[in-house]
C-alpha cells in the first residue's frame, strides 16, 4: 500500500467516527441505531487496514464489505420501520414492497457460485458488487415507497438513505469498471470512490449537526389519511 493510499484509508476510517461523534453530541443517534453500528464498523475496518503492516488482505476485505453491505440493508429496514410506524394504512403496502426488495436483494447477493472462485481476487470480484447492488436496490425500494406516499423522511433519515444509495451504487459501478478494464483503472476508480465517499460523509455530518425544519402543516394533513 502506497503512502497516499494509506492516508486515504485513514481518512475514510476517521470520517465515520466524526459523524458518529456528532450524532452522539446532538442526541440523534437514537434516530437510527443501526446507522451507528454501520459507522463504527466502517471506521474500525478502515483503521485496522491503515495500521496494518501486511497490506490489504483481499479475502478479509471481501468479507468486511459483505458485512458492510448487510449493515446497509439493516439501516434501510430500520429507517422504513421508523418512517411507517405511525401510518398503519401505508404500512401494509410498504411491507409488501420492502419484502420484495429484500427478497430481490438477497437473491442478487447470493446468486451464482462465487465460493468456488479460484482466487481471493475472483471471490471479491464476484461477491462485493452483488452486495453493493443488493443494498442499493433495497435503499431505492425504501425511497420509492416513501415517494409513493409522499412521506417526508426526516432530514437525518433522508440524508442516510440518499447517501448510502448513492455510494453503494457508485461502488458497484466502480467495481464493474475494474472488472472490465483491470489494473489500469484502479487509480481513477479509487479516486472517484474516495471523492464520492467524502461528499456523502460531509452530507451526513451536516445532517447530524443542523437543526431540523418542522414538517409543514399541509404535509401533516395529507399524512393523516394514512394514520387510520
Amino acid at each position: 500500500m502506497s503512502e497516499a493510499d494509506r492516508i486515504c484509508v485513514w481518512l475514510t476510517g476517521l470520517a465515520p467516527l466524526a459523524v458518529l461523534g456528532m450524532l452522539l453530541l446532538s442526541a440523534r443517534l437514537r434516530r437510527c441505531w443501526s446507522f451507528g453500528v454501520y459507522l463504527a464498523f466502517v471506521a474500525a475496518t478502515n483503521i485496522s487496514v491503515a495500521t496494518g503492516s501486511q497490506g490489504l488482505d483481499w479475502f478479509l476485505w471481501t468479507w468486511a464489505e459483505i458485512v458492510q453491505g448487510t449493515l446497509v440493508m439493516a439501516v434501510a429496514l430500520e429507517i422504513a420501520l421508523r418512517a411507517f410506524a405511525g401510518l398503519p394504512r401505508a404500512r401494509v403496502t410498504a411491507r409488501v414492497v420492502l419484502l420484495a426488495a429484500v427478497s430481490a436483494s438477497l437473491a442478487l447477493a447470493v446468486s451464482g457460485q462465487p465460493l468456488q472462485a479460484a482466487t481471493p481476487d475472483e471471490f471479491a470480484s464476484a461477491m462485493v458488487p452483488r452486495f453493493d447492488l443488493a443494498a442499493t436496490l433495497l435503499l431505492l425500494g425504501l425511497l420509492a415507497v416513501a415517494g409513493r406516499y409522499e412521506l417526508p423522511l426526516d432530514d437525518l433519515h433522508a440524508a442516510i438513505a440518499f447517501g448510502l444509495a448513492a455510494y453503494t451504487g457508485l461502488a458497484a459501478a466502480g467495481l464493474h469498471v475494474l472488472q472490465v478494464l483491470g489494473p489500469p483503472a484502479h487509480r481513477p476508480v479509487s479516486t472517484a470512490l474516495s471523492a464520492g465517499y467524502a461528499l456523502v460523509v460531509l452530507h451526513w455530518f451536516w445532517a447530524a449537526w443542523h437543526e431540523e425544519a418542522d414538517v409543514p402543516t399541509v404535509v401533516l394533513a395529507r399524512l393523516w389519511h394514512w394514520r387510520s
